[in-house]
């Protein structure tokens, strides 16, 4: 759940990888900016001289005074499918970001090419773009999101932790989009052809049912690890959770557990609002951890 600066810098980037046989487009959705006082809401637990600290050394030339925030989606195309992992703000109007129609035009894909739509958890930067007008924006596509998300959204407990105005949005979203969902455990394969495989990673803290994704192909792997991260410092304050983490102390542990994996078994990762494209290596250090970005 992240709200918006006033400052909004938009602009159309597409970049691609391949991992083994599997195509991989970073999508960037939005970049907005974010003063120190909405960092310190963000993260109201951190003292505010470490948090400044903290922003300004990953962002020097802020002085402490604001961070850019990124909001990324994938693409993953492999033989047979083409899988879009979340959706951003919208679908033709992008919000305070572009819409996922023109993204994937960039791409040079339609959106009724896309027969799945990977929803990794229900916050309104990553659902946006699944309807359009009060219908499902891409009607013939399979929407995946795990049972327990769904459920923490539509039957009540996201009403107890958001109130019922601030979760009225997924409730009616995953109502217009209801025939098409199909349910997984939050570790399941969602797609595979001969030399590929995509499947769940199990990421609960930010919500209940938050899930990566790993694509595994011809020996190659990519970690999508969506929202255990947040801002770009946390890899080395792993105990500092944002405001956004429903069980911040669960979000905590998946959050050391799944980088301190990334780090020892050497496997890139992408993170959804890290600088685009949020591609990069985890390197463990000093019982914490730096994110060294991949230059495509």
């Amino acid at each position: 759940m992240t709200p918006c600066s006033a400052v909004t810098m938009m602009w159309i980037m597409v970049s691609k990888l391949d991992i083994g046989e599997a195509r991989i487009d970073v999508l960037g959705v939005a970049n907005v900016r974010r003063d120190f006082d909405q960092m310190s809401e963000i993260f109201p637990a951190v003292e505010k001289g470490q948090l400044k600290e903290a922003v300004r050394a990953v962002q020097p030339e802020s002085d402490g005074k604001y961070l850019d925030w990124y909001f990324n989606s994938v693409l993953i195309r492999i033989p047979g499918h083409a899988i879009l992992v979340d959706t951003g703000f919208g679908y033709s109007s992008g919000g305070p970001g572009l819409g996922t129609a023109q993204l994937l035009s960039e791409c040079g894909v339609l959106p009724e090419d896309v027969d799945t739509v990977l929803i990794t958890h229900g916050h309104g930067d990553h659902i946006g773009g699944l309807t359009e007008a009060g219908v499902p924006a891409m009607p013939d596509a399979r929407v995946v999101i795990s049972q327990k998300e769904f459920d923490f959204w539509m039957k009540g407990q996201a009403e107890r932790f958001f109130g019922a105005e601030a979760s009225s949005a997924q409730k009616t979203t995953f109502s217009i989009c209801r025939n098409q969902i199909e349910y997984i455990d939050m570790d399941s394969q969602i797609a595979e052809s001969t030399d590929t495989m995509v499947r769940a990673l199990p990421s609960p803290g930010h919500t209940p049912g938050h899930i990566g994704i790993e694509i595994r192909s011809r020996e190659h792997r990519l970690w999508l690890l969506v929202d255990t991260i947040h801002a770009r410092f946390q890899p080395g304050h792993t105990d500092w959770s944002p405001r956004f983490d429903v069980n911040p102390e669960l979000a905590r542990t998946t959050r050391r557990d799944l980088l301190g994996q990334a780090s020892r078994l050497k496997i890139p990762v992408h993170l959804y609002h890290f600088p685009f494209p949020g591609l990069g290596t985890v390197v463990a250090k000093d019982q914490a951890f730096t994110f060294e970005p991949i230059s495509l």
